[in-house]
């Protein structure tokens, strides 16, 4: 089989996001209101619309992304991961009824299962969806990752953090990101993540020393530093990106953000979700050409589905549910 490659352009090609405010408030609007009406069933179908509308005005060179997933499909992952959560809830209840002790063992069993088996599978799960409905130039992403290699990364991960009381966190945050970027595909083309374990712990311990001694204030340049990095050890094909945002820049876009959304009572959220998705794209670039892109050969994932998304949708109903009574 012909492969397509890369090839370098003469400089970095940038994104482009263009900032539609109205047509993007017009759309949030709808769908708060008719998921009011519908109890939330809308919410579904609204933020796929949402998402689409992120794709179609983001743009590399002068063609535009495109997001290919559907309300109902998100809403039937839904309904699936409500249904078993709600048979498991059930069983519980019935145990725990039955004999308190064996129903306190199988809590702990069901918390512990939750957190090493089902952690994973909704990690890969989203992401594999995520890529599978997204494409450019009619072309789709996606995840070639299985869940043996993901769930033996974050088993080991969760148990070294523990053991480590904390320290070992961000090199399993380093290590997962890799595998997920490292089994992305853009059709044929392959990503790659060269990020180094120890630069990243560095960063990592850096910036959560600084945060807490400026209250939080130097989160803004620790998330930039982070976002730099992961960015610059990121390539598509050989080919690298590269960010230029900086902690000053999301300050001044975080603080305005949150008076935007402060003073409309949460209506000028999707103004501060096109001012932060700008700055982030006017400061990302490729080394590699357009015109390229649009060669590249296409390949669709028919496996992945919105059922891991829906079961954490589930399980965040559920916890919300369980919050009010």
């Amino acid at each position: 089989m012909l492969e397509t490659h890369l090839t370098s352009s003469t400089q970095q090609t940038p994104f482009h996001f263009q900032k539609r405010n109205g047509p993007l408030f017009k759309l949030y609007l709808k769908t708060l209101l008719l998921s009011v009406v519908t109890l939330g069933v809308y919410s579904f179908w609204g933020k796929v619309a949402i998402t689409k509308f992120i794709y179609n005005n983001l743009a590399f060179g002068k063609r535009s992304f495109d997001y290919h997933a559907t309300g109902k499909e998100r809403f039937i992952g839904f309904i699936k991961g409500m249904g078993i959560l709600a048979a498991i809830i059930i069983a519980y209840a019935i145990i725990y009824k039955l004999s308190p002790v064996l129903g306190s063992v199988l809590l702990f069993l069901l918390y512990v299962f939750g957190i090493f088996w089902v952690g994973p599978f909704v990690v890969m799960g989203k992401w594999k969806y995520l890529l599978s409905r997204s494409s450019y130039c009619n072309v789709r992403f996606k995840f070639t990752g299985g869940f043996k290699e993901i769930s033996s990364i974050w088993i080991s991960g969760i148990l070294l953090t523990l053991v480590t009381l904390g320290f070992y966190n961000p090199i399993f945050q380093n290590k997962l990101h890799k595998y997920l970027i490292d089994n992305s595909r853009f059709g044929t083309l392959k990503f790659r993540y060269d990020g180094i374990n120890k630069e990243y712990f560095w960063i990592w311990l850096k910036g959560i020393f600084l945060t807490l001694l400026t209250l939080g204030v130097y989160s803004f340049w620790f998330s930039a530093e982070l976002s730099r990095y992961t960015m610059s050890k990121t390539s598509l094909d050989g080919k690298s990106f590269n960010s230029t945002i900086t902690g000053s820049g999301l300050f001044k876009i975080g603080i305005v953000n949150i008076f935007i959304i402060l003073f409309t009572l949460g209506l000028g959220f999707p103004i501060a979700i096109n001012r932060i998705y700008e700055y982030l794209f006017s400061n990302l670039t490729l080394d590699a050409s357009p015109e390229k892109l649009e060669t590249i050969a296409a390949s669709f994932d028919t496996e992945a589905s919105a059922f891991a998304g829906g079961i954490e949708e589930a399980a965040d109903v559920i916890d919300a549910i369980s919050g009010i009574m």
